[in-house]
């Protein structure tokens, strides 16, 4: 949960649900589930997290997206930049596929833990 004053962020477990909205212990304000929906701009603290991971990273893993939406959709393209590698799961190609060093079709429940397996061998061979 987070509060939509203070940005105080809580597991479920800490809030009391008895009253509805639930409100913020530090501030008052209403808490919601930590959550971005369509049309909110993500935190600038969890955003500053994103661009951090991703300038320490030489290896991205995309998993079913269309790409499409910013600034998550830019991500990608900064490991690619900078000469990272970039796999992509996803049904069909998506804006990010000519930019992936490997694409895989399927849907990512089933590609992904056969990819672990793989590496996984990989790993003990």
């Amino acid at each position: 949960m987070v509060a939509l004053e203070c940005v105080s962020r809580f597991e479920l477990e800490e809030i009391s649900l008895a009253e509805l909205p639930p409100h913020c212990p530090r501030c008052s304000g209403v808490l919601k589930s930590d959550t971005v929906s369509f049309g909110e701009p993500i935190p600038s603290d969890v955003l500053a997290q994103c661009f951090d991971a991703t300038h320490a990273c030489d290896c991205m893993l995309v998993a079913g997206t269309s790409a499409t939406v910013y600034p998550a959709a830019q991500f990608p393209l900064d490991v690619r930049q900078r000469g990272g590698d970039l796999i992509e799961i996803n049904l069909y190609e998506s804006e990010l596929t000519p930019y992936c060093t490997v694409s895989l079709r399927g849907p990512s429940a089933t590609v992904l833990p056969q990819l672990v397996r793989r590496i996984t061998q990989l790993r003990r061979a």
